[in-house]
């Protein structure tokens, strides 16, 4: 089974290119990982295609802003790979407190694991 799901900040946001039949956008979200490397979180970037619908509501989110996005991953002709996004959810500032707050040092891994299965199930998606 090919699914992807990420939640993390918005880092470019591509124009919406529209066709007579489809329409497309482009975008990288950060995600940070779930445990530091010397004393710091570290950030993984992904590249996101977006078709249809989901290119759109892509377009509306502003750099920085944390989204939790479903997908699969594809790989392109030249070795890479990409997720072709299947869903998006816009989080609201309580979820980006939380999310600061599980970063802080003090915190245990197990907080952090539980946190995230916990904010993706109670946060609607508009």
């Amino acid at each position: 089974m090919n699914t992807v799901v990420l939640i993390g900040r918005m880092e470019t946001i591509g124009k919406l290119i529209k066709h007579e039949k489809w329409q497309r956008c482009d975008a990288v979200i950060n995600v940070a990982r779930p445990y530091k490397v010397h004393g710091d979180f570290k950030y993984d970037r992904f590249k996101l295609i977006a078709w249809g619908e989901y290119a759109r509501r892509i377009t509306t989110a502003k750099k920085g802003q944390i989204v939790g996005i479903t997908g699969i991953l594809e790989g392109d002709d030249k070795g890479g790979a990409c997720v072709n996004v299947k869903g998006i959810t816009f989080y609201t500032n309580e979820m980006e407190a939380a999310l600061e707050r599980q970063q802080k040092p003090e915190e245990e891994m197990e907080e952090i694991a539980g946190f995230a299965a916990v904010a993706v199930s109670e946060i609607p998606d508009f």
